[in-house]
């Protein structure tokens, strides 16, 4: 702001070279007294006032504009104390917080509190007068705000802007800030002061570092500080008024009045303002919609008999498959858990392909992943050792494997089999039939010596690889003990004919309190049994998460301390553990749902210790689960919504650095395999580390094509197409642009020949 354009405006030009001669300028506007305008000359009282107003206001005005949609920052500090009556009380020392050392994505509730009728004061009462009355008015709403669990980020002229949901993630952060909303206009009105608040709940960024010690401060970025600013303009006296978002998430707690859509400064579209009028008479609301369970499977006996009922049907030799529709957290892993269980009487064997949203373009990428952890591999076997393993996994009581079928298995998994089998010189598509009816014959043989539980988790993932290896099964377990299982979300909707397909729903509310009782006992009283009900929305994820919060919290005293939101709860979860540990889950989380204790280290380089001591936090906080032998180091999120929760937390530049340490990581290794290329590719491509993902995804097509993986070859090279178009248009470019094209010409005519079939 140009100080001279700024006292231009407000009718106060001819100070300027006043101003300009004691070097006051806008970054000390807001710390201006009575006496400062005196001794630099401005002998008017009414002028002094004047200006000291409306610097107060620029102060707020800047404070809004800076908050915009596109490039909001507003600065923060820890949680201050109260300014005393007398003292100015901005800024305030950082030491007394514990804050994150890096910037963080999260969800935030701001408010927004403003003293009324501070332009009339001025011209009625002293310049210092006015300036006790603001302290006082700021030290009311720290009080209240800091017993609320607030964060007062900072004091503005006549106004103050608090958190909730910073440095830590509270439980119910919405309510709370509503709730200190209403407490402020209740306390201001009793000094004979008036107050507006708003109160706006969104996503922001919460910052870098702006000096050091006790000028120590954060920058949060987003519209969410605007929006509370601009819906404080718009509230009565002694009112509040929240955002929808806000509404939404505290609409059972509180009663409101709709104002409406408002034009407001900084937003394209007129945005909807909401007055809380008071607490509201129903203790909840009930949203939940019919339907099912988790973890003791509540409410899906229903769905689990008819699994039981086709795994009789497997055990009487005729194959059977179910295919197991529903939205994330809705407990399909839950329900197949509980079948494995009620059916390990019989002694199956159990095959399990995991789906990765990373890996649906790698050709077979689940069947390669079940073999190498049913083989038990470890990192430090040998080439021969890993082949031993293979052949013993393979032979099946007395069966000893074909010869053949050893050698393409031990191909898939990347073994050297040169030197005992000599090498594969079939046609690639070839060898990828034979392949896939190796692994066929593979689980037809199984079943031959005990019934197969078949297990495809996260079905929606698939590559088309693994996809036509399913087709074929599902042909050809028609007369074996095998129950085909395939879980998947709904935008997944594969079409067979013979099979049985299931749809998960939502928990109905008796079941979800059933369910919360499951897990906490009988002793939860029913006002919290009935908070998070109304709260989860049958979403049995949903309710473990928030029940586990309030039993880790012990909060069955307090029912408004139960998070709102699945992401609000996770991140109160994750905010609780130590930094060291949130830092190891923000690795692990980039690296995908399912990571390798080795491949964490090397991208990290801390010490063994240090890794042990995080991941045991992490297990003890159930964020993640192990998997495999206690040698193979292999962990997974509870949850696909957890990994993402925890890599949410994260800017854009330190996904970056993250990915850029897994890619270099990975790039030590001597897996030439197109899975490994097409892995390495995406930390690359995540990392804007560009021209080295474009080489790795088109050697993970070259890899592909070679195999006759043709669907996969394809995805690989459009990828490197896409990720060229991000460089800057040259020759070059341009060439390497045609290269790739050329190179993924052969795949796509044999991918399109192979799908093109006759009518019938």
């Amino acid at each position: 702001m140009n100080i001279a354009q700024w006292l231009e405006e407000i009718g106060f030009g001819n100070y300027s070279e006043l101003f300009e001669e004691n070097g006051i300028d806008a970054s000390i506007l807001s710390e201006l007294t009575n006496d400062d305008l005196k001794d630099i000359g401005i002998a008017r009282l009414g002028d002094r006032k004047k200006i000291l107003l409306a610097a107060a206001s620029a102060a707020v005005s800047s404070d809004d504009d800076s908050a915009t949609s596109s490039q909001a920052a507003a600065k923060t500090t820890p949680p201050p104390p109260p300014p005393e009556p007398g003292n100015t009380g901005r800024h305030i020392s950082a030491a007394a917080n514990n804050t994150a050392a890096e910037a963080e994505n999260r969800q935030l509730s701001v408010m927004f509190c403003d003293l009324v009728g501070s332009t009339e004061l001025s011209t009625k009462i002293d310049a210092e007068d006015l300036r006790e009355i603001i302290n006082r008015f700021q030290h009311t709403c720290t009080q209240i705000a800091q017993q609320a669990g607030g964060f007062v980020a900072r004091y503005s002229g006549d106004g103050i802007l608090v958190y909730f949901g910073y440095p830590r993630a509270g439980e119910d952060d919405p309510v709370r800030a509503v709730n200190c909303g209403l407490q402020i206009t209740q306390a201001v009105a009793r000094t004979n002061t008036q107050v507006r608040v708003g109160i706006a709940t969104g996503r922001v960024i919460v910052g870098d570092l702006l000096g050091t010690g006790p000028a120590e401060e954060r920058t949060v970025v987003g519209e969410t500080p605007n929006l509370a600013a601009r819906l404080q303009g718009l509230a009565g006296i002694n009112a509040v008024v929240i955002s929808d978002t806000t509404r939404q998430l505290v609409g059972g707690v509180y009663t409101f009045r709709d104002l409406g859509r408002h034009s407001l400064k900084g937003f394209a579209n007129p945005v909807p303002a909401w007055e809380v009028s008071g607490e509201s008479s129903v203790n909840s609301r009930f949203m939940a919609r019919a339907g099912q369970s988790t973890s003791d499977l509540v409410g899906r006996e229903s769905e689990l008999r008819l699994l039981l009922d086709r795994w009789q049907a497997a055990l009487d030799g005729e194959g059977q498959t179910v295919f197991v529709s529903g939205e994330a957290g809705i407990g399909k892993s839950h329900l197949i858990e509980a079948l494995r269980a009620q059916t390990s009487a019989h002694n199956p064997r159990v095959v399990r392909y995991q789906c990765s949203a990373h890996h649906s373009g790698s050709a077979l990428y689940p069947a390669i992943r079940q073999l190498q952890h049913a083989a038990n591999f470890e990192q430090a076997d040998g080439n021969d050792e890993k082949l031993a393993k293979l052949e013993q996994l393979l032979t099946i009581d007395t069966i000893q494997p074909t010869t053949r079928d050893l050698h393409l298995l031990a191909h898939l998994v990347t073994l050297d089999t040169a030197e005992k089998f000599g090498s594969l010189d079939d046609p690639a598509d070839q060898i990828k039939a034979q392949t896939l009816e190796a692994l066929i014959t593979q689980l037809l043989t199984l079943a031959q010596s005990s019934p197969v539980l078949f297990l495809i988790e996260d079905g929606h993932w698939i590559d088309p690889t693994t996809l036509a290896l399913i087709e074929a099964a599902i042909q050809r377990i028609h007369d074996s003990r095998v129950l085909l299982t395939i879980t998947h979300r709904p935008d997944w909707q594969p079409v067979y004919s013979g099979v049985t397909t299931m749809q998960l729903n939502r928990l109905g509310k008796t079941k979800s309190a059933e369910l919360i009782r499951s897990i906490v006992g009988e002793f939860t009283s029913n006002p919290i049994i009935e908070k998070i009900v109304d709260r989860a929305d049958g979403i049995p994820l949903f309710i473990e998460e928030l029940t586990k919060s309030v039993v880790e919290h012990a909060l069955a005293s307090n029912i408004n301390d139960i998070p709102e939101t699945l992401q609000a709860t996770l991140l109160a979860r994750i905010d609780r553990l130590q930094s060291s540990a949130k830092d190891l889950a923000q690795t692990a989380a980039s690296i995908g749902r399912e990571f390798d204790r080795d491949l964490l280290q090397a991208a990290t380089s801390l010490t063994t210790e240090s890794i042990d001591t995080d991941l045991s936090q992490l297990l003890q906080a159930e964020l993640i689960v192990k998997t495999g032998s206690l040698s193979a180091q292999r962990y997974l999120f509870k949850h696909a919504l957890v990994q993402e929760a925890v890599y949410d937390t994260m800017l854009r530049e330190t996904r970056r650095q993250r990915h850029s340490s897994i890619a270099d990581a990975l790039a030590q290794s001597d897996d030439t395999t197109a899975a490994s290329a097409e892995t390495l590719a995406r930390h690359y491509q995540e990392a804007n580390r560009i021209d080295e993902a474009v080489d790795r995804w088109r050697q993970a097509g070259l890899g592909y094509a070679s195999q006759s993986s043709n669907a996969e070859a394809v995805t690989q090279f459009e990828n490197g197409l896409s990720a060229l178009s991000e460089l800057e248009a040259t020759a070059e470019r341009d060439s390497r642009m045609l290269s790739q094209r050329i190179a993924m010409t052969g795949p796509m005519v044999a991918s399109q020949r192979v799908h093109c079939r006759p009518h019938t």
